[in-house]
């Protein structure tokens, strides 16, 4: 099942329900609450994310949408969220 960007964006409870393609939207939440919510969307697309970066302190991973997909960073020494809804496909634009 695939989701429009702003229902994934929506979806999470740390994110405004509009978020702007190409716009980063970051909430300050601990790395920990950040790792679930990263789990809670990729439950619900039913989808695994793909892994950018992964690291102890830093995880960044795309997960699609049907109209994109959204980068999501988690920052350990910054304490924060940063979700970025891009208009690049999966599978059409990037490798997901």
């Amino acid at each position: 099942m695939r989701f429009l960007i702003g229902s994934l964006v929506a979806a999470t409870m740390f994110t405004p329900a509009k978020a702007e393609v190409g716009e980063t939207t970051v909430t300050r939440v601990s790395f920990e609450a950040c790792l679930e919510t990263i789990r809670q969307m990729a439950q619900t697309l039913g989808t695994a994310p793909t892994n950018i970066v992964e690291t102890s302190d830093t995880r960044i991973v795309r997960l699609p949408a049907a109209d994109g997909s959204v980068l999501v960073t988690c920052s350990r020494a910054k304490g924060t969220m940063a979700l970025t809804p891009s208009s690049r496909q999966c599978g059409v634009d990037i490798d997901c």
